[in-house]
């Protein structure tokens, strides 16, 4: 009996270990589970407040953008829609009612087209212009020869009749009447061109007034263009990028070529592949064009860091040249870019020109002018401007430069600026190998070297022209 006993004891306390087992086990298994449950409050707590600061940050952005178009910040998208459409039909009529490929800035290209167009036919009007007077300056000569011709006649026949006048008379009433019929016939020509001489001068005025209109326009459409840029936004997108490098030869390959009208010697800044405006982003190296492709070209490396080494997809940018277009700029003031205390103005205007860009026009420090400012400019690059110690005339001129431009909304940027988005070197360029101490130096235009100690991935340059 007590051996029954002690069993059935021993079995009660199994049973109830097993039942404080499972009931730790289910009080484990919610305090868990209640755990897991702050833990999911906590993070949706925090996505909703993310969510809510990127939904206060877009509201910003988009009032600042009605703010930037003139709009209070609570007008409606459709106010802004309707004036934009209004906007687009209210310079020409002739404006496609369709609007989904125009807007503020796509316009002055379109009105620069429409402007070649009014050019061209005033060209072909102003030839006519001349052909008709030519004709009508040689149809009056030939009527007044023959009207002198029929004069003499008329003298000679009364001279030799004068003793049968009475006879001769209805022969010289006649060459009278043909003389009169003469006349008329003159003055009838001459009313006719002159009728046609007015009409080339109206419609030479019209599209004159038109001209002017759409330049005043295109002009406007610039200002308003360049309001709308954020601050010191210069040409900010990339022109291309890096696709291969070869370590050893300090060479690399980007994505353009002869098709995009690129030339040999043009030099690219390199920004690395994440850079969003390249304008402001700092520059990582600078490349050199040395062959050209078809739609590729080599460049030999000038400057870079093993710290920071180019790599494929790195973004390459140059302020003076931009794929299959010519640019088109203008310089005024003295421009020292190498530190020698002389002017190199002449030096950049060549180094413009090289890369297949056009120099509009520039005025030196000694006041020395060629060419002008004009609505086609893309750029006045602008130097040390003149003191009053300096000649009026360069005074003048730098200023009749700088007015120009402002008239016709033609961006401005200072020399330096320029070189550095251009991806020249200001005075010496340099390689740096290993650390930021440059490790070669050489003046523009001639091949850099590497020295010094090398890594495994970056093994010796050789410099152009070497037959490596």
């Amino acid at each position: 009996m007590a051996t029954r006993e002690g069993q059935a004891i021993r079995i009660a306390l199994i049973i109830f270990a097993i039942i404080v087992v499972v009931l730790i086990g289910v009080c484990v298994y919610f305090s868990n589970g209640a755990r897991a449950l702050e833990t999911d409050k906590a993070t949706l707590q925090q996505e909703k407040k993310r969510l809510a600061d990127k939904s206060e940050t877009y509201m910003k952005e988009n009032m600042k953008l009605r703010t930037f178009l003139g709009y209070k910040i609570d007008e409606k998208l459709e106010t802004i829609q309707v004036e934009f459409n209004k906007n687009m039909l209210c310079y020409d009529e002739s404006v496609p009612t369709t609007f989904e490929e125009l807007n503020y800035r796509k316009l002055p290209k379109y009105y620069q087209t429409k402007l070649k167009e009014l050019k061209g036919d005033l060209k072909n009007q102003q030839a006519q212009h001349t052909v008709l007077l030519a004709q009508k300056d040689a149809t009056i000569k030939a009527e007044q020869g023959k009207l002198a011709k029929l004069i003499i006649e008329r003298d000679t026949d009364i001279a030799s009749i004068k003793d049968t006048l009475v006879l001769q008379g209805t022969k010289v009433k006649d060459q009278d009447l043909k003389i009169e019929s003469v006349t008329t016939d003159i003055q009838e020509t001459t009313r006719k061109h002159n009728e046609k001489l007015r009409e080339l001068n109206d419609r030479l005025a019209t599209a004159m007034t038109t001209l002017d209109k759409a330049d005043r326009t295109i002009n406007e459409l610039k200002r308003k263009n360049r309001a709308l840029r954020p601050e010191n936004d210069i040409l900010a997108k990339a022109d291309g990028k890096i696709i291969r490098i070869n370590s050893s030869r300090g060479r690399v390959t980007i994505n353009l070529g002869s098709k995009h009208g690129l030339r040999r010697q043009t030099t690219f800044s390199v920004y690395d592949a994440d850079v969003s405006n390249v304008a402001t982003g700092a520059v990582k190296a600078k490349v050199e064009i040395t062959q050209v492709d078809s739609t590729s070209s080599e460049a030999r490396i000038l400057n870079e860091t093993i710290e920071d080494p180019i790599l494929a997809g790195d973004q390459v940018y140059t302020v003076g040249w931009q794929p299959g277009q010519k640019l088109h700029f203008a310089l005024a003031g003295d421009m020292d870019i190498d530190g020698d205390g002389r002017c190199d103005q002449k030096r950049l205007r060549n180094m413009i020109e090289s890369v297949g860009s056009v120099v509009d026009g520039y005025v030196d420090g000694e006041g020395n002018t060629s060419g002008r400012v004009t609505n086609m400019t893309s750029y006045l690059i602008i130097g040390e401007r003149p003191t009053e110690k300096s000649k009026g005339a360069a005074r003048e001129a730098f200023t009749e430069f700088a007015m120009t431009a402002s008239d016709n909304a033609v961006e401005q940027i200072q020399a330096e600026r320029f070189i550095q988005l251009m991806g020249w070197e200001m005075g010496e360029q340099t390689i740096t190998s290993g650390s930021s101490t440059p490790s070669t130096k050489t003046p523009p235009g001639v091949a850099p070297k590497s020295t010094g100690s090398t890594s495994g991935a970056f093994r010796k340059r050789t410099p152009a022209g070497s037959g490596r």
